[in-house]
């Protein structure tokens, strides 16, 4: 079977009966394949493990006290509108309606056990994606302002604003927090 000259083709289901490897032509190792067509009679349909949850037409509410650490907006603002809301990872900017948005990202989590202070050298200018990640341990920051994966590969070079002093102590936290 070939690949059609355009698109995609669909020739069913597959198992992989057999594997193994062998040097390229340009000394990579290749690993290849024999594939075995599954028969509709072998194929079994997809089942969910577990039904979705009900939820509710008519959500609760709750009143309740909470205790939280309060940050001075300004801060925040001010890296973000040094960057104009672009990642400094990526580069992203989310553009909505009337302008763009991002996210201040804390290097060091304000909240105990972590402590880390509201100040424009502890924070980042992030998409929700690099946030989530950055602040799930999902990738972390060197010294040198090189962007690391979980596994430690290098994915980006952070960017930095000649007017954005980063504390380097921050990062340090951040990546002991997570291991790296």
């Amino acid at each position: 079977m070939h690949s059609p000259a355009t698109g995609y083709r669909y020739d069913g289901l597959y198992r992989v009966a057999d594997h193994w490897s062998k040097l390229g032509k340009s000394g990579f190792r290749v690993w290849q394949f024999r594939l075995v067509r599954i028969s509709d009679q072998e194929s079994t349909p997809y089942v969910p493990q577990e039904n979705a949850p009900g939820g509710r037409q008519t959500p609760k509410v709750a009143q309740g006290v909470t205790t939280r650490v309060i940050r001075d907006t300004k801060v925040s603002v001010f890296i973000k509108k040094l960057y104009e809301n672009a990642c400094q990872v990526c580069g992203t900017r989310l553009e909505i309606p009337g302008g763009s948005v991002s996210e201040g990202a804390h290097i060091r989590a304000l909240g105990r056990p972590h402590l880390g202070p509201d100040t424009v050298d502890n924070i980042l200018c992030l998409c929700p994606n690099h946030h989530t990640l950055f602040d799930q341990g999902g990738i972390y920051v060197s010294d040198d302002l090189k962007v690391h994966d979980h596994h430690g590969a290098v994915i980006e070079v952070l960017t930095k604003h000649a007017r954005h002093p980063i504390d380097l102590a921050h990062l340090k936290a951040h990546r002991e927090r997570w291991g790296y």
